[in-house]
C-alpha cells in the first residue's frame, strides 16, 4: 500500500521490514482503516535498524516506526512500538474500529464494551508480551545453534496452547473474538506466520487456524502479508505463500 507524498499533504511513513511481525501488525491496521502510507524499508538482516540514521527515527533500534502528521496544528511526530501505534490509529481514525465501542449506538461493529475490550486486549497481550518477544531474533541470537533449531517452534507451540484456550473461552467466532475483526486479529495472523515459518504443527490448533484462514480472505490482511511486500525477495515469495496452505 506504499504510495507517494507531497509537501502539502504528507502521507504517513511506515518504517518496517517484510518479515517483522510487529511491522506486519501495523500494515494490517493501516490497510484495514484505509490509511494510505509510504513504506521505508529497514533491512534487519543488514542491521539497518542499528544505523545512526535510523537511531534518529527510533532510539530503540526496532521496527516499526510511523512518522505521521498529528493534531490540528499538523505536528510531525514519530510513533514507536506496534501496540502504541495501533491504539493511536484506532483512536484517531474511527472507521472500522478495532476495539468495540460502548453500547451507545455509535458503532455498528459491536454492542459490547469493557468486557469485550478486555478479551481482545488479553489476546493482544498474550501474543505481544508472552509469545513473540521470546522467539524474536534478538533472543534467538543469544542461543546456541542447536537451541535455535527447536526453540522458536517450542516457544510458539506453548504459547498457541494458551491462545487456543483463550479463543474457546472468549467466544471465538469467524474471527478471534466474535464475528467482527478486532485488534486481536491484527496480532494473531502475524504470529501464525511466525509459527508456520518455524515449523509449528498447526493441526494442533484448529481455532487459531480457522481464524487465520478467514483473515487471509480479507484484502486488508492479505495485502499486508510478508510475501506481498516490496522488500520480500523473489525467492521467498512462493515459499511464504505456500506456507499458508498448512493451516
Amino acid at each position: 500500500m506504499a504510495s507517494t507524498t507531497t509537501d502539502s499533504n504528507p502521507l504517513p511513513i511506515l518504517y518496517g521490514y517484510f518479515r517483522s511481525s510487529c511491522s506486519f501488525r501495523v500494515r494490517i491496521v493501516m490497510n484495514w482503516k484505509g490509511i494510505p502510507y509510504e513504506t521505508q524499508i529497514v533491512n534487519l538482516l543488514k542491521s539497518e535498524q542499528h544505523s545512526e540514521e535510523y537511531k534518529k527515527v527510533n532510539p530503540s533500534e526496532r521496527v516499526p516506526s510511523l512518522k505521521i502528521v498529528s493534531g490540528k496544528d499538523n505536528q510531525k511526530v514519530t510513533l514507536i512500538q506496534s501496540t502504541a501505534i495501533i491504539e493511536y490509529l484506532d483512536e484517531v481514525y474511527p472507521q472500522n474500529p478495532l476495539l468495540p465501542r460502548d453500547n451507545d449506538g455509535s458503532s455498528s461493529s459491536s454492542t459490547a464494551g469493557p468486557l469485550e475490550r478486555s478479551k481482545i486486549r488479553a489476546i493482544v497481550s498474550l501474543i505481544s508480551n508472552d509469545i513473540q518477544p521470546l522467539q524474536n531474533v534478538g533472543v534467538l541470537n543469544r542461543m546456541s545453534e542447536e537451541e535455535r533449531k527447536t526453540a522458536p517452534r517450542d516457544i510458539i507451540t506453548n504459547g498457541f496452547k494458551t491462545l487456543e484456550e483463550y479463543l474457546v473461552r472468549f467466544g471465538c467466532g469467524q474471527y478471534s473474538v466474535g464475528d467482527n475483526v478486532t485488534m486481536a486479529d491484527a496480532y494473531l495472523l502475524p504470529q501464525v506466520y511466525n509459527g508456520l515459518r518455524y515449523g509449528v504443527d498447526m493441526s494442533q490448533f484448529p481455532l487459531i487456524s480457522r481464524v487465520a484462514k478467514n483473515l487471509l480472505e480479507l484484502e486488508a490482511f492479505a495485502n499486508a502479508c510478508p510475501e506481498n511486500q516490496a522488500d520480500c525477495p523473489d525467492n521467498l515469495k512462493d515459499e511464504i505463500s505456500a506456507s499458508w496452505s498448512k493451516l
